[in-house]
């Protein structure tokens, strides 16, 4: 993961394409000024060496261009997404526990970035004509976000006209940078919010200056300063400090201190670099990036030498905590003939012990990046010593040989980028590569290849971030097969996990489908065991008053994807005008799932059920309780690179359920048929254990999950008989769910991200018929036969029965 990310106001445009999943950050800023001119989303870096997180928008929404931060132990996900309607953007934060979301009201909204735990996302939009920055902070106490404006400074170094440029957050959220611009686009300068604990719009601005940078001329103050880059604790700021007297712009840092309560700049001192140089003409430094514990500073430096050549460098400081306050010029000699004009800061590895350089050549306005460099400092020497890290295809033209560092391991031993290279079928394409010092440059594919994971006619494009310890990368991609563009998450060893890649997109999808699949099933087995066994309430059953009674009932179900089977008996006798039965049963059913997978449901299940009936029994009121205990068996498909994986998990499933119903026998006929309507409320709630999964390549681990659902049915019953033996019964019910409890589909890619989507399953209205004949075929037997067909819901899509019920 890279510790130091840039400003966005000096990043390059991100890839803009519709799925979320990865950082783009081709220059350097620090890693808790969680900033984000990303289009498509983050990965941020958490405990142990590992990636925390990389998700998709949750399954199902209208995403365009999603833009995302996790957080650093991978249970909350934040950022803002495209509603693609009217152009609104919606912010979100989402946690283990739930998620909230507030409209931003805001037009030309961008995502600036979050805190580190993710509860706090800064965005920058356009309201009533302003620019403004708003932080959107997690409320438990309602289902929306806080909503903080911070706002420019009505006055500021004598003008009134201060408009917002960009801002970032530090990582714990004390701290909102905020650059300003006046309306006529002659000045600019960086202030501050800052407060205790998270901001309000009431915390003060301190303005970024120098220490003799008061007042002067009036209302002109002598020095103007703007932050890039913070260190973890957001208390010191790495910049640039313009001195408007002197016409000079000066590397700063700014030190708060531990309560914020400095502001002074200590002036980055280049002077015994220029002189090596003979550098006589120095028109800028700038500090772009700084380590996270704020002891080392890259940036750029830019002027002419005593020949009038122009120079556009890099340089490393050391603070004096960091072995000795020392400056540095990382100007290698170009190993491509073309020479280099132009260097930048690629990243900084948390210690500041390894800096990522990328080299460009051209002009101030045509700035095409050609190869990239690692330096690495020597405790030794006090020293940085740097090395090219070479190209993937050293046989392309000058102008076509481009390498760019995107990132840098936290460990500071990887690299990762983009490169150019001869395509298979001719010409030149764009590959993502992974550098290391002993492996040098390899493209992510043959990284991939080399560890035994087949990436067919997959193209990795980008490589945009890496975890802490370097076995995780994460980037864009395209399918050769397919021609679809996605997002990738790519690993290699790291902590034993299994090496392979998937599609962010596609990998999601099978996640949610996993929960939902799971619940259905469960869903259809219960409304089996009440509305396909007992579909007829037992005073109902064919067998007279006042006789004790058996039954034995097998249902079976299905849809184009899945079945369901059911066997119960039981037995049942009359106390007055009650009639009261209990019954035992199994239950199985299968569900398939995307990439040859499946979910299984196996078990038991106990009911009980009262009628009480008066009238000459036309008018019955029942109560069925209904257990079930199943066990679960879950086979989740997905693709790893180009082949099909299977990871295996599953526990146990419980379900209670309680039906209310009120038959009124008889009520009207028509002809030789008399119809009998009936009305049936259900409440039932499960419970989903947990589970982890074992093999494949990328196991997860899911949480538990409860689940509470209410039904309610109508429905007409037809009877006509068929002769002295047999009747016919016509049924025809409207079915409506209504209440369904918040169903999330929770847990995590194990040594990844968590998760946190919906599962899809949603409270629903749908219809259905059926046939019935009974057979008596004695005075004391009754066979019944069964078949049904339902709409989408949570019945069967069709059905049958084959029951006998015996009297004794």
């Amino acid at each position: 993961m890279q510790h130091n990310k840039r400003h966005p106001l000096f990043r390059p445009t991100a890839i803009a394409l519709a799925v979320a999943g990865v950082l783009a950050a081709p220059v350097a800023m620090a890693a808790s000024f969680n900033t984000g001119a990303v289009t498509q989303g983050v990965v941020a870096s958490g405990s142990n060496s590992e990636l925390s997180a990389v998700v998709d928008m949750p399954v199902g929404s209208a995403v365009l261009t999603p833009r995302i931060r996790l957080s650093a132990d991978g249970t909350t996900v934040a950022g803002v997404y495209d509603t693609q309607s009217g152009g609104a953007v919606d912010v979100f934060v989402a946690t283990s526990s739930g998620s909230q979301k507030n409209s931003t009201n805001l037009s030309s909204v961008a995502f600036l970035g979050a805190t580190d735990d993710g509860k706090n996302v800064l965005v920058s939009g356009v309201s009533g004509g302003v620019r403004r920055l708003v932080v959107y902070s997690q409320n438990s106490a309602t289902t929306n976000l806080g909503v903080t404006q911070l706002t420019a400074p009505s006055s500021l170094n004598g003008k009134t006209d201060w408009e917002i440029l960009d801002g970032a957050i530090s990582s714990d959220g004390i701290m909102v940078l905020a650059n300003l611009r006046s309306s006529a686009g002659a000045d600019e300068q960086g202030i501050v919010f800052n407060g205790t604990g998270m901001l309000t719009s009431a915390s003060p601005q301190i303005v970024l200056r120098d220490d003799f940078g008061n007042v002067a001329n009036g209302n002109t103050v002598n020095t103007r300063g703007k932050a890039f880059a913070t260190t973890s604790s957001g208390y010191r700021l790495a910049g640039e400090l313009e001195n408007r007297m002197a016409d000079t712009i000066t590397a700063a840092v700014w030190d708060f201190g531990n309560t914020a309560g400095g502001v002074n700049a200590e002036v980055i001192d280049a002077t015994s670099m220029f002189s090596t140089l003979g550098i006589v003409s120095l028109r800028k430094t700038r500090a772009d990036a700084i380590s996270a514990d704020g002891e080392v500073v890259a940036g750029q430096i830019y002027g002419n030498d005593n020949g009038g050549n122009q120079i556009d460098s890099v340089y490393a400081w050391r603070h004096p905590g960091a072995g000795g306050s020392t400056t540095q010029l990382l100007q290698p000699g170009s190993t491509i003939s073309n020479s280099t004009n132009y260097y930048r800061v690629a990243g900084v590895s948390s210690t500041g012990n390894v800096i990522a350089v990328n080299g460009e050549n051209g002009t101030a306005t045509n700035q095409s990046i050609r190869e990239a460099f690692v330096w690495t400092y020597d405790n030794g020497t006090g020293l940085y010593s740097g090395q090219s890290i070479g190209e993937l295809d050293a046989t392309l033209p000058n102008a076509d040989r481009k390498t760019v560092i995107k990132a840098v391991s936290g460990d500071g031993t990887t690299v990762v980028g983009n490169g150019m290279r001869t395509a298979s079928g001719g010409g030149i394409e764009a590959a993502a590569f992974r550098w290391t010092a002993s492996s040098g440059i390899k493209a992510i594919s043959q990284w991939l290849t080399d560890a035994g994971v087949n990436v067919g006619n997959q193209q990795m494009v980008t490589a945009e971030d890496v975890s802490d310890d370097g076995s995780v990368v994460v980037g864009y991609a395209s399918n050769g097969d397919t021609g679809n563009d996605y997002y990738y998450v790519a690993r290699v060893g790291g902590s034993g996990w299994s090496s392979g890649v998937i599609n962010v997109g596609q990998f999601n999808g099978t996640l949610a489908q996993g929960g939902e699949r799971l619940v259905a099933l469960n869903d259809r087995l219960v409304n089996m065991g009440l509305n396909g066994a007992h579909h007829r309430v037992l005073m109902d059953n064919g067998i007279a008053a006042g006789q004790r009674c058996a039954w034995a009932v097998a249902d079976v179900g299905g849809g184009r994807d899945s079945s369901q089977y059911l066997a119960e008996s039981g037995l049942c006798g009359d106390f007055g005008n009650w009639r009261l039965g209990l019954g035992i049963g199994a239950a199985k059913g299968r569900y398939d799932l995307s990439q040859g997978g499946r979910a299984q449901l196996d078990g038991y299940f106990v009911t009980a059920e009262a009628n009480y009936g008066w009238a000459e029994r036309s008018r019955i009121l029942s109560a069925t309780l209904f257990y079930g205990n199943w066990d679960a068996s879950i086979k989740r498909g997905y693709l790893n690179g180009a082949a099909s994986d299977h990871s295996r998990g599953g526990d146990g499933v419980q379900s209670a359920a309680l039906r209310m119903r009120f038959d009124w026998k008889d009520v009207a006929r028509y002809q030789q048929m008399a119809f009998s309507p009936f009305v049936s409320y259900t409440y039932s709630h499960s419970r989903i254990d947990g589970y982890t999964e074992r093999g494949g390549a990328f196991p997860v681990r899911y949480d538990d999950r409860t689940i509470s659902v209410n039904e309610g049915r109508v429905g007409m019953i037809g009877k006509v008989a068929l002769g002295e033996r047999s009747d016919l019964r016509l049924t025809a019910e409207a079915v409506s769910q209504f209440g369904r409890s918040d169903d999330k589909v929770r847990g995590q890619i194990v040594g990844l991200n968590s998760f946190n989507f919906d599962s899809g399953n949603r409270a629903k209205s749908w219809g259905r018929v059926g046939v019935e004949l009974d057979h008596r075929l004695s005075s004391s037997t009754l066979l019944s036969a069964s078949l049904t067909a339902s709409g989408s819901g949570a019945d069967s899509a069709f059905g049958g029965s084959v029951g006998v019920k015996m009297a004794f």
